[in-house]
């Protein structure tokens, strides 16, 4: 029974020595997630920020394709009243230039010259406009989707951060197993 005893009391000697060698380490790890896991965003938090880029794209992208239509849609009734206007003027030069002489078909041929450029200068602006734009959307979705990337490959998951917690909390609660024991 003595010998018993006495293996006992150096098995808990080695015991009590690898548990204030492990008590250091527990305590360092549980202040490390302690600290480190309020912080670090859920695989909900995660889902609703890529919802919400998604929400956004399709939002901007509706948007673009809105103001597209209104431009179109503008576009083409700013042409049928050039057009209307046009026609109209037209005519009216027709009917003038048979009672006028031709100095006034030289002038409205000018003004008429003149109108088109100013026209044609417009449309080009309109079109170098959306150019710019569509440019700009693209480049800020490849920044955003760059950032989102870089982001997210810095960020351990969660699954790994619990499974560092479950093996610390088994080795403390076994520690205090064993301390109940010697005790």
């Amino acid at each position: 029974m003595e010998d018993r005893v006495a293996r006992l009391e150096d098995d808990m000697q080695e015991v009590k020595s690898v548990l204030s060698r492990l008590e250091p380490m527990i305590v360092r790890i549980d202040a490390t997630l302690t600290s480190t896991l309020p912080n670090l965003a859920t695989k909900a938090e995660l889902a609703d920020l890529r919802s919400d880029l998604t929400r956004d794209i399709s939002g901007s992208r509706t948007e673009i394709t809105r103001e597209m239509s209104d431009f179109r849609t503008e576009i083409t009734r700013e042409m049928s009243d050039f057009r209307t206007e046009i026609t109209r003027e037209m005519s009216d030069f027709r009917t003038e230039m048979t009672k006028e002489l031709s100095d006034f078909r030289t002038g409205m041929t000018a003004d008429f010259s003149n109108l088109r450029a100013d026209v044609s200068r417009d449309i080009s602006e309109l079109r170098n406009e959306n150019i710019c734009l569509r440019a700009e959307t693209t480049k800020e979705i490849a920044t955003l989707r760059t950032e989102m990337i870089a982001r997210f490959a810095d960020v351990p998951t969660k699954t790994y951060l619990w499974g560092i917690l479950g093996v610390l909390i088994t080795a403390y609660g076994s520690g205090l197993a064993a301390l109940a024991i010697l005790k």
